[in-house]
């Protein structure tokens, strides 16, 4: 019929002793829609699917088919056949577009995560650090007049150990600051 024609894309001859089939992406999908249209058959005189088709073109369609049973002792159906293709890309679009939200609302999440780490980092462990290697200092100038080796070593060895810890925050700092810049890293 003319609808047909228009949705499809065929000739009315064309499709003249054709099988369904001839509409469909593949046999599996086929399959599926027949299955779920004899189901709810079975279950009363109506029935209604939704299927991805293919016009002669070659061009992908949905199409939502409400069909109702004219005769239980021939099985003579009339069906009706509606091109809901802006409808479900409309649809597909809106969930692509909430699951990029999502996905840029847990990207915010993980960003305000690394700059509170490295607020930390900044802060809470580097002046600590700062204030152990003053106390080391003062410590150590307190034992100068001793000079004892026994203590002059592990002094030394404590103050490397807090100037390798503070380089490394220093390091891990100045790389975030280089990740969040723009442009080319230089």
């Amino acid at each position: 019929n003319p609808g047909m024609t228009r949705i499809f894309g065929y000739a009315p001859h064309e499709l003249v002793n054709q099988s369904t089939r001839v509409l469909f992406l593949n046999d599996e999908d086929h399959r599926s829609f027949g299955q779920a249209i004899l189901a709810d058959r079975s279950k009363g005189e109506y029935a209604r699917a939704q299927s991805r088709m293919r016009r002669k073109d070659g061009r992908v369609l949905w199409i939502d088919v409400n069909a109702a049973l004219l005769s239980v002792d021939s099985g003579e159906s009339l069906g009706f056949m509606t091109d809901i293709t802006e409808l479900k890309e409309g649809e597909e679009a809106r969930v692509k577009a909430m699951w990029l939200e999502l996905e840029n609302q847990r990207v915010r999440e993980l960003l305000n995560e690394r700059e509170e780490l490295l607020d930390v980092l900044a802060h809470e462990v580097r002046q600590p650090l700062n204030n152990a290697s003053a106390a080391l200092q003062s410590a150590t100038s307190a034992l100068e007049p001793l000079r004892s080796e026994q203590m002059a070593s592990p002094a030394a060895r404590a103050r490397q150990v807090i100037h390798d810890v503070q380089a490394c925050i220093d390091n891990t700092l100045s790389v975030a600051s280089l990740l969040m810049a723009k442009g080319p890293i230089q």
